[in-house]
């Protein structure tokens, strides 16, 4: 089999699990201590592996508002320990040092990133790189609900799109209601009112609230590991950088002593043509998998 991707998400990297792509009927299932719900992953033309039985619906991709997207995390569920919206955090972290194979302007490139996302935080030239930002303040669209908690993880989730609104979170956190207003139904304004830590560590997550959240994005295409430039056409591959290592997203508290979730995009079968890291990187996973 050529060169595809493989999607896994657990509650921690050693229960990495298939996820089933573009088929949000069948979301994978978190019910853990920390954390209650459901995930679903989209990416458009995907290739790659799949649960048997899984269908593969991109209609997501052809709606008006998500033009230009190329992949999809939606998540749906229940915070099961307190902590304010100020630890709660959503990122990256890489096991080993890439900062070797960055390509040169990466520094730029990250000024972007903070540009669009002025909460992130990043050192990607750590032994353990990593970027992380407040999840309430990143993710595309957002709706927060009160609500009884449910007893399945699979009651927390509904086959709908997000539709954005904080505002009976925020009213629920004492936050005047004239305020708490402005931001129904804009993500924009959202993520603007949570870019403020003061903010942040006002307001707490909770048992009581159900989140459903979309995040989503256009620069990155997995299936071919490569760059797209918006408004330019121009797409860049970025394979001779690639070492081998999956991209993780990690749902967890700041401080780093509860992971909620992770979702593991990992491209296997490589050619010959990927970099020699990255085919001696798949020959030690297989060896480990096979002992």
């Amino acid at each position: 089999m050529p060169a595809h991707l493989r999607v896994r998400a657990g509650s921690s990297t050693p229960d990495l699990r298939l996820l089933a792509v573009n088929d949000p009927s069948q979301p994978f299932l978190i019910d853990t201590p920390a954390f209650r719900g459901g995930i679903a992953v989209r990416i458009k033309d995907f290739r790659g592996e799949r649960p048997e039985g899984s269908k593969n619906d991109e209609a997501y991709f052809g709606e008006k508002e998500n033009k230009g997207f190329t992949w999809s995390i939606e998540v749906q569920g229940r915070f099961l320990e307190e902590l304010t919206a100020d630890d709660l955090v959503f990122g990256n972290v890489f096991e080993k040092p890439i900062r070797d194979r960055l390509p040169y302007g990466t520094s730029l490139a990250l000024k972007f990133v903070n540009f669009i996302d002025p909460c992130l935080t990043a050192d990607l030239y750590a032994d353990q790189p990593w970027a992380w930002s407040p999840l309430l303040a990143t993710v595309t669209r957002l709706r927060i609900a009160l609500s009884t908690p449910k007893e399945k993880p699979e009651e927390e989730w509904e086959d709908k799109p997000v539709e954005e609104d904080v505002a009976p979170f925020l009213v629920d956190q004492d936050v005047p209601e004239a305020e708490a207003a402005k931001l129904r139904g804009n993500a924009r304004e959202r993520r603007r009112w949570f870019m403020y830590e003061k903010r942040r560590k006002s307001v707490r997550v909770g048992p009581k609230y159900n989140l459903k959240f979309d995040f989503v994005n256009g620069l990155l295409d997995f299936n071919t590991l490569s760059l797209n430039l918006p408004g330019t056409g121009l797409s860049f591959s970025l394979l001779k950088y690639w070492d081998g290592q999956p991209v993780r997203y990690f749902c967890r508290n700041r401080a780093g002593t509860t992971t909620f979730f992770v979702i593991e995009f990992q491209i296997v079968d490589v050619g010959d043509d990927a970099p020699k890291e990255a085919r001696e990187a798949e020959k030690a996973a297989k060896a480990e998998g096979a002992a």
